[in-house]
């Protein structure tokens, strides 16, 4: 491969044709596990074999349940031996002073999980009840392979 992209695809947003990079851009629907999203922007770009999403949740409807926090839905599963981790912005928390979210996009995965670094010694899945407003946003950038 050149590094170099061709021709435009047979797709929308796609530019690039068979063994090209490929490129593609356009939106994509997160999915809260329990209880709903309301989203103001959800975007993606795809190239080659990288996606980088990008999610603005401006509230969560369900900030009492014990179930993990995740957003599902993303555009393309991701590679099997792939890993991925973000900071973002989650605002209107129930924890402590030191803590700290990391977004992790695992092998194989079409959602994102929320762990809680607690005092920076220990990771666990964060709950929908570290949120302490249903006003809670969550904003994040990654990148992942597929």
């Amino acid at each position: 491969m050149s590094g170099i992209i061709d021709t435009p695809g047979a797709r929308s947003g796609v530019i690039g044709s068979e063994g090209g990079i490929g490129y593609e851009e356009g939106t994509w629907t997160p999915v809260a596990a329990v209880g709903s999203f309301s989203v103001s922007s959800s975007i993606y770009t795809k190239i080659g074999n990288l996606v980088y999403v990008s999610i603005w949740i401006d509230s969560v409807s369900d900030i009492t349940s014990s179930t993990a926090l995740t957003i599902s839905g993303l555009p393309f599963t991701s590679k099997s031996a792939s890993r991925s981790t973000s900071m973002g912005l989650v605002r209107y928390l129930n924890w402590g002073a030191n803590d700290n979210i990391v977004f992790y996009i695992g092998g194989s995965a079409s959602t994102i999980q929320l762990f809680k670094n607690r005092d920076d010694t220990t990771y666990e899945l964060a709950t929908h009840s570290i949120l302490s407003n249903t006003n809670a946003r969550l904003v994040v950038d990654m990148t992942y392979c597929i």
